[in-house]
């Protein structure tokens, strides 16, 4: 059990997506589902007779695609599968309510959810079921809140603008207002974690998922070879400290660099000067506009202030090799 209050271990690793946080406490807990096996239910009077587990309020779709999804899988689901399956095929088993599509509700839990005591079809999600003997991920069948939950898998930026993901456990303050009337919550309850087998290898389909696989691939290594996770934490923090570092100097870079668009908007002497600054100081904070219409204004005031023939000042675009005076051109066109 992760009592509340409990200092967690937690195991960082950074790439081009930003940094992923993992709640190593949790996930290497021993957190297994146990409907069906004492779980109370969440509704404020716990039941465990009553076997529905936390499917009282059906599920919520997280977007069309979600509910798409699911729609094709219960076209596969037959009469031997699905306990509420209805006479009339053409009644969906969705509905739309102000909050969005759900799942609906029949007889005080999800219209998929098969009571146990009926020896014609198996007890639990018929969605999960269906899945499991069709030799499938029951995450491919069923709807994203009902395959991730106990994970959750939460998105945030930080004030540099560096994309943070964290992963842990689904808590009770995570349904919001509705949690606290919960009567029991499965993470928070010792019950729970009975588990065989670590949460990141009982879930596995369900972490890469969520964060990838090469990123699951990495969270098992760390576990499996007993990594100090102290360790790891503070070189991929240092990872992250240092790109922070680059990201921070190019933005200074970015903010010194000579705009052409500046030098347009300059009254003539200080655009000069500014000109002067990106041939004779500091040419790698111009940008590739920038010197070409400083090239172009310096090849102007060369031509105003130059005599035919004569060489130019030995700075800046003065230094090109001039073209043909008038009196050449004049000859060249005879």
């Amino acid at each position: 059990m992760v009592a509340a209050g409990t200092a967690r271990e937690w195991f960082s690793l950074a790439d081009d997506e930003g940094t992923w946080l993992f709640d190593i406490t949790f996930l290497a807990s021993a957190w297994r589902c146990i409907w069906g096996e004492g779980c109370p239910g969440i509704e404020p009077e716990p039941d465990v007779a009553a076997a529905i587990g936390c499917c009282t309020h059906g599920a919520h779709f997280a977007d069309d695609g979600d509910r798409r999804r699911v729609s094709e899988a219960v076209q596969r689901l037959g009469p031997t599968q699905w306990q509420l399956r209805p006479a009339d095929r053409r009644r969906s088993p969705f509905l739309r309510g102000e909050d969005g599509w759900t799942t609906r509700v029949v007889d005080g839990a999800c219209i998929f959810l098969n009571r146990p005591g009926d020896p014609s079809v198996p007890a639990g999600c018929a969605l999960h079921a269906a899945a499991v003997a069709a030799g499938e991920r029951p995450l491919d069948w069923k709807p994203e809140v009902c395959w991730q939950l106990p994970l959750r898998l939460e998105h945030h930026t930080d004030e540099s603008g560096d994309a943070l993901h964290t992963l842990r456990d689904w808590r009770r303050r995570d349904w919001g207002e509705g949690g606290e009337e919960f009567g029991w919550w499965c993470t928070e309850e010792p019950a729970a974690f009975s588990g065989p087998s670590a949460v990141y290898e009982s879930l596995a389909d369900e972490i890469a998922e969520l964060v990838g696989p090469q990123r699951y691939r990495t969270l098992a290594d760390v576990r499996k070879n007993n990594c100090t996770v102290a360790i790891l934490h503070g070189i991929a923090a240092a990872a992250v400290a240092e790109k922070k570092k680059k990201r921070a100097m190019n933005g200074a870079q970015r903010a010194d660099r000579i705009h052409a668009a500046d030098i347009r908007s300059m009254p003539h002497s200080q655009s000069t000067r500014a000109c002067s600054a990106v041939f004779e100081r500091k040419p790698e904070a111009a940008t590739a506009r920038t010197r070409c219409l400083c090239r172009r204004r310096g090849e102007a005031r060369c031509r105003r202030r130059q005599r035919p023939g004569q060489q130019g000042p030995d700075r800046g675009p003065c230094r090109r090799r001039q073209g043909p005076g008038p009196e050449q051109r004049a000859g060249a066109r005879q």
